[in-house]
């Protein structure tokens, strides 16, 4: 990438951050939470439950201390459950949203393959293909969500190496020890 299509890119990045970060605080002191009745309301607050906790452990190890991400991603539930609990046009488009999600993370893990593995990190991983067959499930959900989607599972000795990357992170070959 050259460097004028850079800066426009930072540029657009600090503006967009800008925007949620001033309005997020916004939106939190004028939502209420309740809780919801909706099918579309239950997934969203679930799912986002599950997020805040991995937000939780995250911030535990020190790896994150962006308060500014954390009250985007509350804006952002109440936002829709709000929405969902208020508004039936929102609540079947919400719905609607929340199924192609589904269609789209199965289709990945259908043709997720070794050469995704390999370059799921931004930079080449040392994997083998028995490696990968062998922990495909869990490299996919690596390659979708990074050390993330492992946070609350990890040793203390896992979690520091997390400071140098998720690739860090090794997996038993099936044929060795």
């Amino acid at each position: 990438m050259d460097s004028a299509r850079r800066a426009k890119r930072d540029l657009q990045l600090h503006l967009l951050k800008s925007a949620i970060n001033y309005m997020s605080p916004r939106l939190l002191g004028s939502l209420d939470v309740k809780k919801p009745e909706t099918f579309q309301g239950q997934i969203l607050a679930r799912a986002f439950e599950s997020v805040q906790r991995v937000m939780e452990a995250e911030a535990r190890v020190g790896l994150r201390e962006d308060a500014n991400f954390t009250n985007m991603v509350e804006a952002s539930k109440r936002a829709l459950l709000f929405l969902a609990e208020t508004d039936n046009y929102y609540m079947r488009w919400l719905g609607l949203i929340l199924q192609e999600l589904t269609k789209e993370v199965n289709l990945f893990g259908a043709t997720f393959s070794y050469e995704d593995a390999l370059k799921a990190g931004g930079r080449p991983i040392p994997l083998s293909r028995e490696v990968f067959e062998a922990h495909r499930s869990e490299l996919l959900d690596l390659a979708l969500s990074g050390y993330l989607t492992r946070l609350e599972d990890l040793s203390p000795e896992e979690m520091a190496k997390l400071k140098g990357g998720w690739y860090n992170i090794t997996f038993k070959d099936p044929g060795g020890p």
